[in-house]
């Protein structure tokens, strides 16, 4: 009966060992290769970092107060980079800390609508949320970038009187002016 005990330790021994061998390699060889050419952010003036993404080929400026994302496969925002707004925008306001500015490199075969400096503006709201979107879309010939301001936040009426304020919209339109303006492609 021992013996039998002795056996099944290994077997299960050797499974999870041949398992966690197996399941290093979960993560798609191109998603580790994007991540491993993305540039760390660099610091370009008092008010601003630098982001240089040479797999995506492209170099953008950022609020260097916002907080620097790269996204993985499964991220619900986008394929991307994101700029999440910082906690000192969230904390005692109605902005959610889901809020940011994301960049998506589209496919090849995709052609930027509407291209130019107006934004796609997309609104919604439902249960006291509030998600207002502006698109901007940068491109060349074969190359098509979507540049979006996400803002989520909660109804202002839904708090009790002076527990919060209204976040700072002036603070997230010069953010976006930021990355819009600099965002230049590479290549």
């Amino acid at each position: 009966m021992k013996r039998s005990t002795l056996t099944w330790t290994v077997i299960f021994v050797v499974f999870m060992g041949v398992f966690v061998y197996a399941v290093r390699d979960v993560v798609p060889f191109d998603v580790r290769e994007k991540q491993s050419q993305e540039a760390p952010p660099v610091v370009s003036d008092t008010n601003t970092a630098t982001y240089i993404n040479t797999n995506d080929g492209y170099r953008v400026h950022y609020p260097k107060d916002f907080i620097l994302a790269t996204s993985t496969e499964d991220d619900l925002f986008n394929k991307g980079v994101s700029f999440v707004v910082p906690p000192q925008l969230t904390t005692g306001t109605n902005l959610a800390t889901d809020s940011r500015i994301y960049i998506e490199k589209l496919a090849a075969s995709s052609t930027c609508v509407a291209a130019g400096k107006d934004p796609i503006i997309t609104e919604e709201a439902g249960a006291g949320n509030f998600y207002h979107s502006l698109v901007y879309t940068k491109g060349q010939p074969g190359m098509c970038y979507e540049i979006t301001l996400f803002v989520h936040s909660m109804n202002i009426a839904n708090y009790e009187p002076g527990a919060v304020v209204s976040f700072d919209q002036d603070v997230l339109d010069k953010a976006i002016k930021t990355v819009v303006d600099s965002f230049t492609i590479t290549s």
